[in-house]
């Protein structure tokens, strides 16, 4: 999953915890926002294409249509619940597309390269704060909060990240170098912890609280491997995270970053330097060459300095971030949520039928690679050579099918393999699949927005099903939330096929993440959005309070954790895949 850049955000009014740097939980209000009314009406064929028949035939059954429309019913925020309070706790992975689910045998999370996003699978047994346990749907419920465990400390509260410029000083005489260098931001890779100040104290923290969850479990825990896998895992994120910068690259390309927006601060001063005037004797006069070159460097001096904090900052940020996150996943790992089924078998639908050696033959033909007659004729000699020693019949021959199957054999071998195959046939596809797709800025015949005000400006369209269950969801929420789509959305089968939306909502924390009492409200309006049309969904998120409130209501794990590293096919780490609280967002997989 690819994510827009972020950049510093300021605290907002909620407290941190004097302790545990977590606002105090607040209780979930009874109700919901209003719903607009300024979203395209839904019709009965949108919920027969999306949901199916039986759900058009149970609408038509009920009081749900006036002339030939959805009407919109909201539900109380405890309505949508359907899980056995007997249920039993399933603690295996099961098949999950897009989050491949691994055994975690280190606090770190390392990633291979090609891996896509990884959750960790419920391991131990520990029961540190409040539980609920799901209710039988006619059952009254309190509404769930975001709770706390308090046996591990949580990181100091948010650093200052403010980043200045200085006031310049000219010097007379001074002058720029002929050529700019990247200037030195002090940073020093191999140091633990990259010298941050305060991350190997957490650190300790940490790793106590690992093994005293697993102890507790039975388990034991090597301190000395469990540290250095966080050592690993710090200078990871931190490598990646630099992407997420204004400098846009991970850390290995930070000094090429600095030089060119040196170059590029430069040569716009030295324009704006080369028209200002002074007053003199009455006159106003052109700066003289050295003067324009002290004012140039007197400027340079300060954009120099500004480049180097400015990196220091997106580092101490980072370490912070990284610090609570790997506190949220120590909850994630080792705290059991109750009464909560594994998410089996969520998947997208089938993607549409391609002739793959159609497709093979004519991507051949226009990069001018087709089989020539003697290498047609060599596959079959080949596979008719083969044929005769694995039935040890010297006169054996193949026939027009199995020649074919020779043919089809070597112009795969030639367009890069199976897999280069199956990449193509996949694309295809999508782009099959992406001609359905609705234009989410398309405005109704009053020109209002027809699929609701919601989406960022910069979204790509999305599968017809998305665009309704967004519709639904801002009538189970109201319009409080962004909602956005971007090419390639999505991991594993859910990449690219417009079934994938990030959801942001503006109330946060002074630790980054969402509101939990109003993330919370916000997930179960999803979870009803989503059973009105008959999709499964699946979000991840980050925090763990939150998502332990929504699962153990809903009796499912629908909320996970993804908070790894992205690598490009040599294996460098080139980002970093995060859900919060440095990249705070929900992202959202629906599956039809």
């Amino acid at each position: 999953m690819r994510h827009r850049k972020v950049g510093d955000e300021d605290p907002d009014d909620a407290g941190r915890h004097p302790v545990h740097g977590r606002p105090a939980p607040v209780v979930l209000p009874a109700a919901s926002v209003a719903p607009p009314s300024d979203h395209a009406p839904v019709t009965l064929a949108d919920v027969q294409r999306t949901a199916g028949n039986r759900a058009a035939a149970e609408l038509v059954a009920s009081d749900g249509l006036t002339n030939g429309l959805v009407q919109l019913q909201r539900q109380p925020v405890d309505a949508g619940v359907d899980a056995d309070v007997d249920a039993d706790t399933d603690a295996g992975p099961g098949p999950d597309a897009g989050v491949t689910q691994t055994p975690q045998t280190t606090p770190g999370t390392q990633t291979t390269p090609g891996t896509q996003t990884t959750q960790t699978p419920q391991t131990t047994q520990t029961t540190p704060g409040t539980q609920t346990t799901p209710q039988r749907p006619g059952q009254a419920q309190a509404a769930p909060v975001d709770t706390d465990t308090t046996d591990v400390a949580y990181p100091p509260a948010r650093p200052s990240l403010t980043v200045t410029r200085g006031t310049p000083v000219v010097v007379a005489g001074a002058a720029p170098p002929a050529a700019e260098v990247a200037p030195a931001h002090g940073i020093d890779t191999t140091v633990e912890f990259w010298a941050v100040p305060g991350v190997a104290t957490y650190v300790d923290v940490l790793v106590d609280g690992w093994r005293a969850r697993r102890a507790a479990a039975g388990q034991t825990t090597d301190v000395a491997s469990t540290r250095a896998s966080f050592v690993t895992d710090f200078d990871e994120t931190m490598q990646g995270w630099y992407n997420r910068s204004s400098f846009s690259t991970p850390f290995a390309g930070i000094d090429a970053a600095m030089l060119r927006k040196l170059n590029a601060e430069k040569a716009k001063l030295t324009r704006a330097i080369a028209a200002r005037r002074v007053v003199e004797n009455g006159k106003r006069r052109v700066l003289t060459p050295a003067e324009r070159s002290a004012q140039l460097e007197a400027e340079l001096v300060v954009y120099r300095q500004y480049l180097i904090d400015s990196v220091a900052s997106h580092l101490t940020q980072g370490a912070w971030g990284w610090m609570l996150e790997r506190r949220e996943h120590l909850d994630f790992v080792t705290t059991t949520q109750r009464g909560v089924r594994e998410l089996r078998n969520f998947a997208p639908g089938a993607l549409p039928n391609v002739d793959a050696v159609a497709l093979v033959r004519g991507q051949l033909a226009a990069r001018n690679r087709t089989l020539s007659d003697r290498e047609r004729a060599q596959a079959i000699a080949q596979a008719e050579s083969a044929l005769r020693r694995r039935l040890r019949d010297p006169k054996a021959t193949l026939d027009a099918a199995a020649q074919e199957q020779a043919i089809v054999a070597a112009e795969t071998r030639k367009f890069g393999g199976q897999g280069a195959v199956d990449a193509a046939v996949r694309t295809a596809a999508i782009a099959i699949e992406e001609r359905g797709w609705e234009n989410v800025h398309e405005l109704d015949q009053n020109g209002r927005p027809a699929w609701g005000p919601v989406w960022e400006r910069s979204s790509l369209g999305a599968m017809t099903t998305t665009a309704i269950f967004v519709l639904w969801l801002i009538d189970a929420y109201g319009t409080g939330f962004t909602a956005s789509n971007y090419g390639g959305h999505g991991g594993g089968g859910f990449e690219g096929r417009g079934r994938s939306v990030d959801l942001t909502i503006p109330q946060r924390r002074a630790d980054g993440f969402f509101d939990g009492p109003q993330a919370i409200s916000f997930a179960l309006a999803i979870d009803r959005a989503a059973s009105a049309i008959g999709v499964e969904w699946r979000v991840i998120y980050d925090d763990f309070s939150v998502a332990r409130a929504v699962n153990e209501r809903l009796g499912q794990r629908r909320i996970i954790e993804v908070a790894n590293t992205s690598r490009n096919r040599a294996g460098d780490i080139t980002n970093i895949n995060w859900h919060g609280p440095l990249v705070t967002h929900f992202h959202l997989d629906l599956a039809f």
